[in-house]
């Protein structure tokens, strides 16, 4: 059915908003949103009509329309912020499984307000599926306010290796000492993603070789 349709998707947003917010199938729903979510540099416009139905959508139609523009938006740093965004925050707010959907793209469209709330979820609470979740999501922004966070959670047993992992993408002149400052207390998990993350970059990488001839670091390791 898809590819029957995906043709027009671009060509008539009206009719394909229509199409992805009225039909029962899933995957159609979650494929026009992800195709017009693609297009949000060159055909801004596009998306729209689909974002001015979400209100009046079903609940399932709202998921995948929100799944299929964060599968769209994978990978990305930063993107315009459609015009009919805050229509579509304001109509989840009463659901929980919506509104953590639209955090995590309102993210990418550079809402402070919601890398802010990514940041209470990391420090919050016992619940870490959702501190890692949130970890993961701020990492992708690739935010420079986020280096004094990772660099807190570099040595908890839950986030540690996520916040390391991350600290390989965001570059910071004091990563590298808060990582060697911290490896004794590291667990082989998180030791070996220090390593990696050390590697990555060449001034750390000194750093690292400086350890190791100090032997403040075990050569057998690296």
């Amino acid at each position: 059915i898809w590819y029957g349709i995906s043709n027009i998707v671009l060509s008539n947003p009206e009719e394909a908003a229509d199409l992805a917010s009225g039909s029962q199938i899933p995957l159609v729903r979650q494929s026009i949103a992800r195709r017009l979510t693609y297009e949000l540099y060159d055909q801004p416009k596009a998306i729209e009509p689909l974002l001015k139905r979400f209100p009046n959508a079903t609940p399932a139609a709202k998921t995948e329309i929100l799944a299929g523009m964060k599968l769209a938006l994978r990978g990305q740093r930063s993107v315009p912020k459609p015009k009919s965004w805050p229509a579509v925050e304001q109509a989840a707010i009463n659901n929980d499984a919506l509104t953590k959907l639209v955090r995590n793209i309102s993210v990418v469209f550079g809402d402070g307000r919601a890398i802010e709330e990514l940041k209470k979820i990391v420090n919050s609470g016992n619940d870490y599926a959702a501190q890692r979740s949130a970890l993961k999501s701020l990492v992708a922004t690739q935010d420079e306010t986020i280096i004094p966070l990772l660099h807190s959670k570099i040595n908890y047993r839950e986030l540690g290796v996520d916040a390391i992992t991350g600290l390989a993408t965001v570059n910071n002149e004091n990563t590298g000492a808060e990582l060697l400052k911290q490896f004794a207390w590291h667990t082989p998990n998180q030791k070996s993603a220090t390593i990696n993350t050390l590697t990555s970059r060449r001034s750390c990488a000194n750093l690292l070789l400086d350890a190791i001839t100090k032997d403040q670091i075990p050569s057998c390791i690296v």
